[in-house]
């Protein structure tokens, strides 16, 4: 059985000064993958053992009774009992393609990075946006309602996470109402999602942000409505999310080299409600790949705004 401090190691602990006689084999993996049994030996005589379920139970007890309160009793009790579950293989990534860097262009193309009112992650967002080869540019929504930023003037659009309007649930509606309800930003979105040139993507409250804006985008009669779950709320998890083949992920610039791949992403679950039927053909490719998870709710939470100032994300 392989140890889990192995002795071909020790030479990479003496190369940075560190004494191999320092170094201790204190543990072995099990041999079975079916064996979760955690033994404690002392010269050949066991001390301790117990199965991993029994002792993942016990730490995970407390947080399980806050779960059944908080959130879905019913929810909290099936989630408890995979702890027992042998069959359930947990997260695990399983990618059938090879991150790589993207080509060069001949040009950045310009992305607005879209928050409003309490909005964060649009750093990050930038940031992953400029190593990608685009020239992110952060724009508030008061840019576009002061008229000092035009969104014909970029080839995407990505709407940020966060906290917007304090993360109260439907903050996404409440964005999209201040674009739905003035006539400037009505006319800037309707404009941006009507060419066929441009792209989106909504991430978070952006994700809620666009869900709402279906009625000015072309092919999104059928996008889903978020709704709360069993615990009248948004909950945050962590989830195995599959790529699936599909006519919409084959044509998605963001997704037709993921198909078949299977990662655990950090994400607020909530219930989504279909409105009718959906049918994929009527989906355009730079729309159809928005995730349909929604931000978690914190109710708590106070809304933090942020300056309207215009700036430009360095590049490089």
């Amino acid at each position: 059985m392989p140890a889990l401090c192995r002795f071909d190691m020790y030479p990479l602990f003496n190369n940075v000064g560190f004494p191999s006689t320092s170094i201790h084999a204190i543990g072995r993996v099990n041999a079975s993958r079916n064996d979760e049994t955690i033994s404690i030996v002392h010269k050949a005589q066991t001390l301790y053992k117990a199965e991993r379920a029994d002792l993942q139970k016990m730490w995970s007890e407390t947080s399980f009774r806050m779960q059944s309160i908080r959130d879905d009793s019913i929810a909290a009790d099936e989630e408890f009992a995979l702890i027992s579950d042998k069959s359930h293989t947990g997260l695990f990534y399983d990618l059938n393609f090879i991150p790589s860097p993207p080509l060069n262009f001949a040009s950045r193309p310009k992305v607005a990075i879209l928050r409003e009112q309490g909005v964060n992650g649009h750093v990050e967002l930038a940031w992953s946006f400029t190593a990608a080869r685009f020239n992110a540019v952060d724009v508030h929504m008061s840019d576009i309602l002061s008229r000092d930023v035009s969104l014909s003037d970029f080839r995407g659009l990505a709407a940020c996470g966060g906290f917007s309007y304090g993360d109260v649930l439907g903050a996404g509606k409440g964005w999209a109402n201040s674009t739905l309800l003035n006539n400037t930003t009505h006319r800037e979105f309707s404009e941006f999602f009507a060419n066929e040139a441009t792209f989106a993507l909504g991430i978070c409250n952006g994700c809620q942000f666009l869900s709402h804006l279906r009625e000015i985008i072309p092919g999104a009669e059928n996008w889903p409505e978020f709704k709360s779950n069993r615990s009248e709320r948004f909950e945050g998890r962590v989830s195995l999310v599959e790529i699936v083949d599909s006519e919409v992920s084959r044509s998605s610039a963001f997704l037709s080299d993921m198909v078949g791949s299977r990662l655990p992403v950090a994400v607020a679950m909530a219930r989504d409600e279909l409105r009718s039927p959906v049918s994929p053909g009527k989906r355009r490719w730079s729309r159809a790949d928005l995730s349909q998870f929604a931000s978690s709710t914190r109710r708590e939470t106070q809304p933090r705004c942020i300056p309207s100032t215009r700036t430009v994300v360095p590049q490089g």
